[in-house]
Parts: structure tokens; sequence; C-alpha cells
């Protein structure tokens, strides 16, 4: 079972300069999902994706264990950076699209965020893995993962 944690590398690259999420230019971000049958382990200690779609699941590579699907691309869902935000002593960031996919039948039980931008530092880097609370299933149609506003009691990244 996945857990929803910010990874602990990406709290390393915080404080190395290792991501920009500015919405102008600010480093290029990705969804991928992970699929119900995933072997790897899926929380806190993930450091890189590798080669989604290839090879084994481990601490740097998704692998094998991300989902596949006609209309589901390896690699995942370009996301849009919107600008950090300090609200209530909250450092806060998200995306302003919600990841999406059309006319795919797979069950995932998790999203995980990482930088497609090897700008500071190398391609791949895991910023989090996101739960979804259980298995999720789609039968030939649209799955659409909504990403929480901009907040400081809902943004997909929170620092307190």
């Amino acid at each position: 079972m996945p857990t929803t944690a910010i990874t602990a590398n990406c709290k390393l690259n915080f404080l190395t300069g290792g991501h920009n999420f500015s919405s102008s230019g600010g480093l290029a971000y990705k969804m991928l999902l992970i699929k119900s049958t995933a072997t790897g382990t899926y929380d806190q200690t993930l450091a890189n994706v590798g080669t989604p779609g290839s090879g084994s699941p481990s601490t740097t590579n998704v692998g094998t264990d991300e989902v596949t699907s006609t209309g589901y691309t390896s690699g995942g869902f370009s996301l849009t950076n919107v600008a950090p935000a300090l609200s209530s002593n909250v450092a806060t960031t998200s995306f302003s699209s919600n990841p999406t996919w059309t006319g795919v039948t797979f069950s995932t039980i998790c999203g995980v965020v990482f930088t497609n931008d090897a700008t500071l530092g190398s391609a791949g880097r895991k910023v989090g893995v996101y739960d979804f609370g259980g298995t999720q299933k789609v039968a030939a149609g649209t799955f659409t993962v909504v990403v929480p506003s901009n907040t400081s009691s809902t943004a997909i990244i929170r620092i307190s």
C-alpha cells in the first residue's frame, strides 16, 4: 500500500536548490500512476522514477509498476506550475492542470509527482507519492486526478 508523503530526497533537494516550482521559469513536473498490482514500495523512500515502464521496481525506478493502457502515456501527464505562496505561515504550491487520461482501462493505487527537468540536477527526481485511498479503476473511460487548490490547508505541497 502506498503512503502519501513528500520524498526524503525532495526534502534534501529543497535545501540544496534542486527544485523550482515557480510558474514562470520553474522546472517541468509530471504525474505518473502506479498500478494496483505494484511490487515496489511507494512512500518517502523513493528517490527517482528511473525509466517508467521498464525494468524492475526499486527506490530509483518505478519500472514495470507504472500503469499501462491504450490512452495512457508512459512517463505520465505534464503538470502546470502555479506560483508558490505563503499563507498562515505555511509555504504552498500546487499545479493548475488536473492529470487526465481518456479511453483508458486500468487500476491504480497512487500518483507520483516528479521533475521531468534536469536543469537543477537529474531528471526523474521524485517530489511526492499521493495515495488514492484504495484501488481506483477505470474501464474504457476517462481517469482524472483532481489536484487541490494552492491554499495552506489543501495544496499538494505544504511546508509548515
